[in-house]
């Protein structure tokens, strides 16, 4: 038994340095063109933002600046792609304990006003803003699409006469 607990906080001591250091996945954003946004952060992104506890009265940047931030990179991360978007929410995560370390997650739903009645989903994203003002660069990916089925052999309507 101690043998098995001395092994498993040698295990635990070996992984927390790498923990530390990963990127962790923030929020993840697919349009349906099939365009992935990752936002990603680390313990080294984080230090550039101002700490913040959320006993003081407000945080260091205001939610209506981050917005504003957050709907100017998304217009122009979207550019071309012809989406108008529309705020959906403004959340404050804590993302660290010792300093707190908070970010924005400014979330944004596709304005479909111009087509009418619509029925069907709608494109949503989110974007991460650091309380310092920067936005979070997302790592972006393009899902393949799957290769067309062939369609099938024409059925048989019986026997075929022999060719002359």
């Amino acid at each position: 038994m101690k043998f098995r607990l001395s092994l498993e906080l040698l295990v635990l001591s070996l992984l927390l340095p790498a923990v530390g250091n990963a990127r962790n996945v923030v929020s993840r954003s697919e349009l349906f063109d099939g365009t992935e946004y990752q936002f990603l952060l680390s313990d080294s992104e984080l230090v550039k933002a101002p700490d913040w506890n959320a006993t003081k009265p407000v945080p260091p940047l205001d939610p209506g600046k981050a917005s504003d931030l957050a709907r100017a990179y998304l217009d122009k991360l979207t550019k071309g792609k012809n989406i108008a978007w529309n705020l959906s929410s403004i959340t404050l995560n804590k993302v660290s304990f010792q300093p707190e370390r908070w970010i924005y997650e400014i979330g944004f739903i596709q304005d479909v006003s111009a087509y009418g009645a619509w029925i069907g989903p709608v494109q949503s994203f989110v974007v991460v803003v650091y309380l310092s003002g920067d936005i979070v660069d997302p790592v972006i990916s393009h899902r393949k699409s799957p290769e067309p089925t062939p369609p099938p052999p024409p059925r048989s309507r019986g026997p075929v006469p022999p060719a002359e």
